[in-house]
């Protein structure tokens, strides 16, 4: 007799749809870019999201924000964070292929235009910052947050979550702008560092701003999680 099969069953994000309309878009974290239409997801992945893909594949480590191999009972709707940018990239290609589309980490003007808008927000909800419309260390709150948790914070776009509880890789190497060279070290994979975005419950308020923008490096896995796009 064979084995059973196991079947994870795996939700479709829910994807905002973004179009930039004039195709340039000059970021307040520099330069002039190319955007075309695209979706993005309308929250970051979650626990309960990340820890289907875990079980289904067991190729990745377990997200350093867990105990043991699953997440607290409690934070099933928090983001996911602890993993790496090719964990995250591991994810995309995962539900890519479960789903028949295709998923990806959002290049960094891409998560900033959804976060801020043509009119560059300082902040994801505004220009002016707000303390109760966020997870950053001025909230007082000390970790993570459910996804849906700041209503009164949700972006230009319509998105949750892009100031604050965690911050979010981004496709591109982290580069100093003007710089042709990455400049951010290495991250916990040993690969060049990527961007990451939005600041994370411990970070304060200048972390939460659209425009931005750290390294990843650092030798290990930090407050980072992420949020799926698709072309």
């Amino acid at each position: 007799m064979q084995p059973a099969m196991t079947v994870h069953t795996v939700k479709t994000p829910e994807l905002i749809d973004v179009d930039p309309g004039d195709p340039g878009f000059s970021p307040r974290s520099g330069g002039r870019v190319r955007l075309l239409p695209y979706r993005i997801a309308k929250y970051p992945v979650t626990n309960e999201e990340y820890a289907v893909f875990v079980h289904a594949t067991a190729s990745v480590a377990h997200p350093a924000s867990w105990h043991g191999d699953a997440p607290a009972s409690d934070e099933k709707r928090h983001p996911v964070w602890g993993v790496s940018a090719s964990d995250a990239e591991a994810y995309c290609r995962w539900l890519s292929n479960l789903t028949d589309s295709t998923f990806r980490l959002p290049q960094e003007a891409e998560w900033e235009y959804a976060a801020g808008g043509r009119d560059l927000r300082l902040y994801p909800w505004g220009d002016d910052f707000d303390a109760s419309r966020c997870n950053c260390v001025e909230s007082g709150v000390g970790r993570t947050t459910p996804v849906d948790a700041h209503p009164d914070g949700v972006s230009a776009m319509g998105c949750f979550d892009m100031g604050g509880n965690v911050a979010e890789y981004c496709a591109d190497i982290f580069r100093v702008p003007g710089s042709p060279t990455a400049s951010g070290g290495i991250d916990a994979d040993g690969a060049l560092s990527r961007v990451i975005r939005g600041g994370w419950f411990s970070s304060a308020r200048e972390e939460t701003r659209c425009a931005a923008r750290l390294p990843s490096g650092g030798g290990e896995r930090i407050v980072a999680g992420f949020r799926v796009c698709s072309s």
